[in-house]
């Protein structure tokens, strides 16, 4: 079947003379024509032919534009092609033949779908397709849509035993409620040096790289200092300086003197659980006979797993709300750290105790492995 559409000038002043011209069409074009349906993302022969009928009714490239959902651009490029050609075909392209065969391009995908961490030279190598440049084989791989190139995120690796005992950690706990999680006192140690090391932008002129002014000083042998500290749903627990090195001993001093004592604080007579890493002091004989003694609810919890802690997240939050620091040894250290831990918002703390069934839900998603969090 056929359809006559009246083509009007190109030229910005509309013009009374039309140009009559047959175009092969379906009936099922057609229809969408008439009916005006909105046309495909991509311009195909039916937004072309609708294009076309209404310029043949003398409305402007713009108007044309927002029925067909296009812009006055792309209608102005298939109406002046039509006049120029009598087609709504494109012309077929006479620029340089593609390099890569489809079979090329397949083992290329592969190569990179085999081995994430696969250089485009070594992908060159291994298919000896030295005949390509490396911009040509990334194309390749990016036409496909399903890689990019990207900076790989550093985490820790995970033993395949130890994803296993992290998968069925999470089965077994994703439906609990937050109810359940704020019954939690999260616990943990983390070092703080004395400058803030976050990275930090400025503003330089292109010669001025290493400009003393331009420069982000850095410290080779910072002082470090290691706290101890603790919080729930309701609030945080104590902070205490570790003095030197954590061990078995000191951390059950601690444990008596400071996480006791908030415990009580927190929860009062109410229910909780002690949660704590499987560091080896936190594992000793003697800390779990600790446990034992003073009737402590001590958590299962899966070994390489601080995604799931959300003192982790907490340690660095409090890191950045120090950022502006300027301690001159290590007791100021502390005491900066310390003023701003208790005065952190219940709201923050809470939102963290509740992000337990997403960081759960994350890892049976990834099968175990390491998340996000």
């Amino acid at each position: 079947m056929s359809v006559c559409c009246y083509i009007g000038s190109p030229a910005p002043a509309p013009l009374h003379a039309v140009a009559h011209v047959e175009i092969e069409a379906s009936d099922d074009q057609i229809d969408d024509v008439v009916q005006g349906r909105p046309p495909y993302s991509q311009t195909n022969e039916v937004t072309k032919l609708q294009i076309l009928h209404l310029h043949g009714q003398g409305k402007s490239y713009r108007e044309i534009g927002r029925i067909v959902g296009s812009t006055h651009k792309v209608v102005s490029r298939v109406v002046r092609r039509f006049l120029a050609q009598k087609t709504i075909d494109r012309k077929k392209g006479s620029g340089r033949p593609r390099k890569t065969s489809p079979q090329t391009d397949r083992m290329i995908v592969r190569t990179v779908a085999g081995n994430r961490f696969t250089a485009i030279s070594q992908i060159s190598e291994s298919l000896v397709l030295g005949n390509l440049s490396e911009s040509t084989i990334s194309r390749r791989i990016r036409e496909t849509g399903d890689f990019n190139s990207y900076w790989a995120v550093r985490k820790p690796y995970i033993r395949d035993a130890n994803i296993k005992k992290r998968l069925a950690w999470c089965k077994a706990r994703v439906s609990w409620t937050v109810e359940q999680w704020e019954q939690f006192l999260w616990t943990d140690e983390s070092p703080y040096v004395l400058r803030f090391r976050a990275k930090r932008r400025v503003w330089r002129r292109h010669n001025e790289r290493y400009a003393q002014n331009c420069l982000q000083g850095s410290v080779k042998h910072d002082i470090k200092i290691n706290v101890w500290g603790c919080f729930s749903a309701h609030g945080v627990g104590s902070l205490c300086l570790v003095d030197g090195i954590l061990d078995q001993h000191q951390y059950m001093d601690i444990l008596l003197e400071e996480m006791l004592p908030s415990a009580e604080n927190l929860f009062g007579e109410g229910r909780w659980v002690f949660q704590q890493d499987n560091d080896p002091k936190h594992t000793a004989i003697r800390t779990r006979n600790w446990f034992i003694e003073h009737q402590v609810p001590l958590s299962e919890w899966p070994a390489q797993s601080p995604d799931l802690n959300p003192i982790e997240n907490l340690w660095s939050i409090l890191d950045k709300k120090c950022a502006k620091r300027s301690p001159s040894n290590a007791r100021e250290l502390y005491e900066i750290l310390e003023k701003e831990w208790y005065n952190l918002d219940v709201e923050l703390l809470k939102r963290l105790v509740h992000s337990m069934p997403r960081r759960c839900q994350a890892v049976i998603d990834n099968k175990g492995g390491m998340t996000k969090y």
